[in-house]
């Protein structure tokens, strides 16, 4: 049974007449009726009652002119479903963000990308670092903004989009600091006691596996989800976090000081994802429109 012979049935059905439904589909008559009885053939069972020059469907034909209308309703419906997903007005995009995704824009970025494309539907997860590359490893999500050490810790599979690069620092309570300093070593960080963001973020783990490998012994006295959190217990006097600039502006305490790391240590944002744009038009467009949502590009 073909599409067509769908369309045959139907149109018959609606005319009543076979001379008439061939000029229709603009199709002889005898076509038209052998492609009819070939398929009664087929099916085992008449589909219409000829009388004189009329014809007229019998029960089954009757409920084969009503399923087959809903097919090919169905089938011109899936048509333009394909037809939007294809010209990227329709479909969907998960994606993930750090917990400092507010400082960086992104939300923003999402956004306008959204209004740019109204049809679209757009799905964001926040976590750390570690467990959003997880999350697009195992098919949760589709892409992903993430801290990274380099593209080269990243598993075999993955793409990787630098963004942003910036300076890591240590928020300290400003009754803490030496008026005249304004950098620490990891020696000198170490004698704090630590408010950390756990193992899922990226930022902790580059710079306690620097202190690691320099064998310095430390305490964490706290640990949270959030790094507002952190930036609010350091401003209480609780111990010592490290943040970016545009974070700890973002979540601004005037009694909390940053301290540059001495040497620098910097970090990149990359938005990374392991499909084949090819395959998912969304991912595509996203990536193609990326450089100009980046509210401001600093590598």
């Amino acid at each position: 049974m073909e599409k067509n012979q769908l369309i045959y049935v139907v149109e018959t059905a609606r005319c009543g007449n076979i001379t008439h439904a061939a000029e229709k589909l603009h199709l002889s008559q005898p076509s038209l009726s052998n492609q009819i009885i070939q398929l009664e053939r087929e099916l085992g069972i008449p589909l219409f009652e000829r009388c004189h020059k009329r014809v007229r469907p019998t029960p089954a034909g009757e409920v084969f002119v009503r399923e087959a209308e809903l097919i090919l309703q169905n089938m011109s419906r899936l048509k333009n479903l394909m037809e939007e997903y294809a010209e990227q007005t329709r479909g969907s995009l998960r994606l993930g963000a750090l917990s400092i995704m507010c400082s960086l824009g992104i939300p923003e970025m999402i956004s306008t990308f959204k209004q740019n494309h109204p049809g679209l539907e757009i799905y964001l997860t926040e976590s750390g670092s570690a467990a959003l590359i997880q999350d697009v490893q195992e098919n949760r999500l589709d892409a992903a903004f993430v801290i990274l050490r380099s593209e080269s810790s990243l598993e075999e599979g993955f793409s990787a989009v630098p963004l942003w690069k910036s300076e890591t620092f240590v928020a300290m309570p400003a009754a803490w600091c030496d008026e005249n300093s304004s950098s620490i070593t990891l020696e000198q960080l170490a004698r704090y006691p630590l408010i950390t963001t756990g193992s899922r973020f990226n930022m902790n783990k580059l710079i306690l596996s620097q202190m690691d490998v320099a064998g310095l012994r430390y305490t964490i006295s706290c640990t949270c989800n959030q790094i507002d959190s952190c930036l609010s217990l350091v401003s209480k006097k609780m111990g010592v976090t490290f943040c970016s600039g545009e974070t700890a502006a973002y979540y601004h305490h005037d009694n909390v000081r940053l301290l540059s790391f001495s040497p620098p240590i910097r970090r990149t944002i990359y938005f990374v994802y392991r499909k084949n744009p090819e395959y998912y038009p969304i991912l595509r467009l996203f990536l193609q429109e990326l450089d100009s949502l980046v509210p401001s590009k600093s590598l």
